[in-house]
């Protein structure tokens, strides 16, 4: 079922779990995202931040392999970019940020992804 939650929108999914992000990217996409990019490090966000598309929406999982991922936070801030953070763990340091305990429902998704936007 197509929803407008995402209408017009560049959505980023970062997440080094493949399952994950696929499911993750099916959620988006029914939100009505119009463009949806997916990264699994560091590396390749902070390129996408310098040299990619304007990003309105990304999730971040702090976990990434062996990589920290949560000094993506501030640079996602800097970027004006609303920041959900979805992580399986307690998410330390997360403080202000909004986050979404892994695993979690599609209804769960969407309501975060509502409430980071404003349009609860």
């Amino acid at each position: 079922m197509k929803d407008d939650l995402l209408a017009g929108m560049t959505v980023l999914v970062v997440e080094d779990e493949y399952l994950i992000a696929l499911e993750a990217q099916r959620i988006i996409e029914e939100a009505g995202a119009d463009e949806l990019l997916l990264a699994n490090s560091v590396a390749e966000v902070r390129k996408l931040l310098a040299d990619g598309p304007k990003i309105d929406v990304a999730l971040l999982d702090l976990g990434l392999g062996k990589e920290d991922a949560s000094p993506l936070i501030g640079e996602s801030g800097e970027c004006g970019i609303a920041l959900l953070v979805t992580t399986g763990f307690d998410g330390g340091g997360t403080e202000g940020v909004l986050r979404l305990l892994k695993p979690y429902r599609d209804t769960e998704l969407v309501a975060a992804i509502r409430h980071l936007l404003g349009k609860t």
